[in-house]
């Protein structure tokens, strides 16, 4: 979300000093309609640019940010139905997490914990 915040005032900040820029060089040309027209047609396609730009870059950022959340949230969520069905006295709940995901130490570790607990269980 920050990324695209910044992209939007960088869009921001080159869009204002090209008015300012174009607020100044315009007058000189005020004679010559043909000149008057390439700079306001270069102007339109450099802000078309821009807008492109930061769309794609916003369409970008918004998808990393969904992947990250399913990586990261979703194996704790995972993990904590877990831990409750373990709560209720299912030891045989393994936590399973897709490839990639992260928390894959702390799976295995919990996965561990409860195979120790079960084996625990079974020797008395």
């Amino acid at each position: 979300m920050g990324g695209v915040l910044i992209a939007i005032l960088f869009c921001a900040h080159i869009f204002y000093f090209l008015n300012e820029y174009l607020q100044v060089v315009i007058p000189d040309y005020a004679d010559h309609p043909q000149v008057y027209d390439f700079i306001m047609s270069e102007k339109r396609k450099i802000m078309l640019y821009l807008i492109v730009i930061v769309s794609l870059l916003g369409c970008f950022l918004f998808f990393m940010g969904v992947v990250l959340t399913h990586k990261i949230a979703g194996p704790i969520m995972v993990i904590k139905r877990r831990m409750a069905d373990v709560e209720r006295g299912d030891f045989g709940a393994q936590v399973r997490l897709r490839k990639g995901d992260e928390f894959k130490d702390l799976a295995d570790s919990f996965n561990n914990m409860l195979n120790s607990l079960i084996y625990l269980f079974k020797k008395k």
